[in-house]
């Protein structure tokens, strides 16, 4: 873009200069970042060289990274299921044997709203911190909140432990990123 300046025609001409080097400077930091892309990978497009770089032979998958996959698949089961499926269907019963009838409705809506913040709230975090630390505070959320929810002996302790719940699998589900790489959540001995 040319800023020109009707006042003084000198200053016009420089405006035009420093323009012009301007756009070869950038055209030029560019070229020299795609010869150290090239130097650095082999490959001036990293698509090319994720389709051409497939090993002969799969590698084995170590057990760290199995265990990983299967905990991390498991971890949405417990606030999900026992949070909110298992607990719902039974509210009434629930509200007549731990009394509270009067706010059961608060079981699901308190788990619906706190999974909503936890949504909001983790998202940002794990672009902060990363995610594995997020879904390791979940997960030891989800023990807290079954802990609170499993001992609980009013509808209002109840209620609390679901919250709890809730905050969890919403914290959980930064594990559900557009796109997921397992290695952002194993540590870095096992990154191959």
């Amino acid at each position: 873009m040319f800023t020109v300046s009707v006042h003084d025609g000198p200053k016009q001409t420089k405006t035009m200069n420093d323009t012009v080097m301007s756009q070869h400077g950038v055209e030029a930091k560019t070229e020299m970042a795609r010869v150290e892309h090239r130097e650095f990978l082999g490959y001036e497009d990293p698509h090319k060289a994720a389709l051409e770089d497939n090993p002969e032979h799969a590698e084995k998958l170590t057990l760290s990274v199995v265990l990983s996959a299967l905990f991390l698949g498991t971890s949405f089961t417990g606030p999900i299921i026992f949070g909110f499926i298992l607990c719902t269907p039974i509210l009434v019963q629930l509200s007549e044997k731990i009394g509270g009838s009067t706010i059961d409705f608060w079981i699901p809506s308190g788990w619906g709203a706190a999974a909503a913040v936890g949504f909001t709230i983790a998202g940002r975090l794990s672009d902060i911190f990363g995610r594995r630390p997020v879904i390791l505070f979940g997960q030891c959320l989800t023990i807290i909140g079954g802990i609170v929810a499993c001992t609980a002996n009013t509808m209002n302790q109840l209620i609390a432990g679901e919250v709890i719940l809730g905050a969890s699998i919403g914290t959980i589900s930064v594990a559900y990123a557009g796109r997921f790489d397992l290695h952002e959540v194993t540590p870095c001995t096992d990154k191959t």
